[in-house]
């Protein structure tokens, strides 16, 4: 102890007349996602591929959920545009990442751990995406791309306006056969190799007519608005439009036979009003999403098709207003609400057997405050 004190003082003494660099802590980042994933419109996909720490629970060929520092689920905080979105599954069919494309995202936002205090559910953190926003100059871009498996993808956009009014359109369109494992089996080939070891389940066996039907095909719309009103005031508008067919999923004795979204949000960003309001934000969004899964494409359908149909609204709106306290710090209060709807009926041959989810309102009501702080060396 009589050595180690002295060499350990010396050493502090040493690291505090050193220089030490800026540190910066910003949540993991991927810009331009839209334009350099191309080989598939699954967000879930794209940013288990480019993000350390993020997985993926491969369901499907599209519609795959996240896993972030070992959560998943409703654990893992997902907005679009600031948007909150849910799907309709309880089996996570539809889980939220799968209700935006890749080609209409501009940037993803990572933020680990649960310090946004802005957005509940962020427990183990939260995924922030940013689509693309109308520009002034007149352009436009249609993508092409083909893969694996029958994969092929098509999207183009077109964005324009002019220093009133800017407006963004985008349209996606894709479809894929089933992919193959690492044995070359399909995913009806998959379901074949369970029903092998468990033979009491024969009925999840996709039927000889459907047995080598496409993955999926999935359809995506976004269009956007951006009016300025005055100086230092813009209204923003956002529709976005998706609809799936046919998702075949492996794993589940159902398979989802639709799986559309509808997603609209209205923005009023007003700046620089005051030393007491750098930038004040009043935003209103809703959500629908109608998630239908049946067994039509199975064998146990011959003993009559079984279907499983889900929807949930979401409304919410929040106001929040930024201002500097000092030159390296910034703070921000806001108050935000939000109400969902769940509900489902089980169907056979069309016909109303019972309730699978209990129509269940879920309210949500907080006001939060955080700081932005900027250290020196």
């Amino acid at each position: 102890m009589k050595k180690i004190l002295p060499l350990s003082l010396t050493l502090c003494a040493l690291l505090s007349a050193a220089q030490l660099k800026t540190i910066e802590i910003e949540a993991t980042t991927i810009n331009e996602l839209g334009a350099n994933v191309v080989e598939s419109a699954d967000l879930a996909d794209a940013i288990s591929n480019e993000t350390p720490g993020v997985t993926m629970i491969r369901r499907s060929g599209i519609s795959n959920d996240v896993i972030l520092r070992g959560q998943k689920r409703d654990n893992i905080a997902v907005t679009v545009d600031d948007t909150k979105v849910f799907g309709a599954c309880p089996n996570r069919m539809d889980p939220p990442t799968s209700h935006v494309v890749t080609s209409n995202i501009e940037s993803v936002s990572i933020v680990d751990g649960p310090y946004d205090v802005e957005n509940f559910g962020t427990m183990s953190g939260g995924i922030k995406v940013n689509t693309k926003a109308p520009q002034k100059d007149i352009h436009g871009s249609v993508d092409l791309s083909a893969g694996s498996f029958g994969q092929n993808r098509a999207s183009g956009t077109i964005t324009g306006g002019n220093d009133t009014v800017r407006l963004l359109l985008t349209a996606t369109a894709e479809r894929s056969g089933q992919y193959e494992d690492g044995n070359g089996d399909s995913l009806a080939d998959q379901v074949d190799n369970y029903i092998t070891n468990n033979p009491t389940v024969a009925g999840m066996a996709f039927k000889p007519t459907d047995h080598d039907m496409r993955a999926y095909n999935k359809i995506s719309y976004l269009g956007k608005v951006h009016i300025n009103l005055a100086e230092n005031h813009l209204l923003k508008l956002s529709a976005t439009q998706n609809e799936s067919r046919d998702i075949l999923y492996s794993s589940s004795p159902m398979d989802a036979i639709e799986d559309d979204s509808t997603i609209y949000d209205v923005e009023y960003v007003a700046t620089d009003l005051s030393d007491f309001s750098k930038e004040f934000v009043a935003k209103y969004y809703h959500s629908h999403v109608w998630h239908p899964m049946s067994n039509a494409y199975r064998k146990s359908s011959a003993m009559g098709v079984m279907s499983n149909e889900l929807t949930t609204d979401m409304d919410g709106a929040r106001i929040k207003n930024s201002m500097d306290v000092t030159d390296n710090m910034e703070l921000s209060i806001g108050a935000d609400y939000s109400m969902r709807n769940w509900d489902g009926d089980y169907k056979k041959n069309g016909a109303f057997v019972g309730t699978s989810i209990t129509s269940t309102d879920t309210e949500n009501m907080a006001l939060f405050a955080s700081t932005t702080n900027r250290f020196g060396d």
